[in-house]
């Protein structure tokens, strides 16, 4: 049993729908695309041509330390030290030089 159509219920939830892309997400997904298209023009893909400096005997020995550093770069995955690793390390312990106490008095010396 209908009642008829559905109108003027204020519109759709805060935040429902599909999340909107960042704007590097969009960047990252047009690198891909275009490396897709030159991998399958040139028989290629951007890996095998790094790789292919890194192991190439002839080539000078800062491209190819380069050629690694960006290889690792993109390969690795970003670590990033925090949380229970910091808590882990305990309250830090100051010397008395390098963090004085302020409620002292220490008597000024006069000199001549």
């Amino acid at each position: 049993m209908s009642t008829g159509p559905k109108t003027g219920w204020g519109g759709t939830r805060p935040g429902a729908g599909r999340p909107k892309d960042t704007y590097s997400a969009q960047q990252i997904r047009k690198m891909l695309k275009l490396a897709k298209k030159f991998a399958k023009k040139h028989g290629k893909s951007i890996d095998e041509v790094i790789l292919g400096f890194i192991y190439d005997d002839d080539m000078a020995t800062t491209h190819r330390f380069n050629s690694i550093k960006l290889w690792k770069e993109i390969t690795m995955p970003k670590i990033s030290e925090g949380g229970a690793a910091d808590k882990a390390l305990g309250p830090g312990i100051y010397l008395p030089t390098e963090k004085p106490d302020l409620s002292v008095v220490v008597p000024i010396k006069k000199t001549g």
